[in-house]
């Protein structure tokens, strides 16, 4: 089996459902209660809406493709969905294009599903907004987001674990410790160094100066 052939049954098997799921929501247009009618009955208009769009949309263009890469697999007469000039006739269409096209409608095609099952909830909770499921919902996010903030403060409030659980430092960190002890001695006595040469300089200037005095 093509999996032009592979794909195509999966397409035909979802487009079955999508069909008959549309039928079956568009039916409970005539058992909307009085109150809220028109909310109702929009919602049905728009999922059974997003239905066909997806059947005449993305899941016709995928029936092309697949039907393109049955024909370049076992040479048979092409056929058309629509009977429109293929703009993809010069590029074979692979198992890979088919898979990734596949991935690219399912979303859509779950969207679809979840918009009928709202409807169906909705019915069998006498065409009421289950107030108490979305209260529910709310208190699990705030929970969450609370757990979560707790979680974060405990972690900036824990102490970096020590490399070295007795503190011994390494062999690495005492060479580190000793050549830093190196440098400030050799700073300090270049700094002492410097101090005495400026002080005798200065004691040469001033004995200069009193034999410069005297000599007047």
């Amino acid at each position: 089996m093509s999996a032009g052939h592979e794909f195509l049954k999966k397409l035909e098997a979802v487009e079955a459902e999508i069909r008959a799921s549309s039928d079956k929501i568009a039916a409970l247009q005539g058992t909307l209660p009085d109150e809220n009618r028109e909310e109702f009955s929009s919602r049905i208009d728009m999922a059974t809406g997003s239905a066909t769009l997806i059947l005449s949309g993305k899941c016709k263009q995928f029936r092309n493709l697949c039907l393109k890469n049955i024909h370049e697999t076992t040479g048979s007469s092409k056929e058309s969905v629509d009977g429109k000039e293929d703009e993809t006739a010069g590029f074979p269409t692979t198992r890979e294009d088919l898979e990734g096209f596949w991935d690219m409608i399912s979303l859509p095609i779950q969207k679809v599903r979840d918009g009928f099952t709202s409807i169906e909830r909705l019915k069998e909770n006498g065409w009421k907004e289950n107030d108490n499921m979305e209260e529910l919902k709310s208190a699990r996010t705030d929970k969450t987001m609370s757990t979560n903030t707790t979680k974060t403060q405990g972690l900036r409030k824990k102490p970096l674990a020590s490399k070295n659980d007795n503190n011994i430092p390494s062999p690495g960190d005492l060479q580190r410790r000793e050549k830093l002890a190196r440098q400030k001695e050799e700073a300090r006595q270049r700094l002492l160094e410097f101090k005495k040469a400026a002080r005798d300089k200065m004691l040469q200037q001033n004995n200069g100066d009193a034999e410069a005095v005297g000599a007047e």
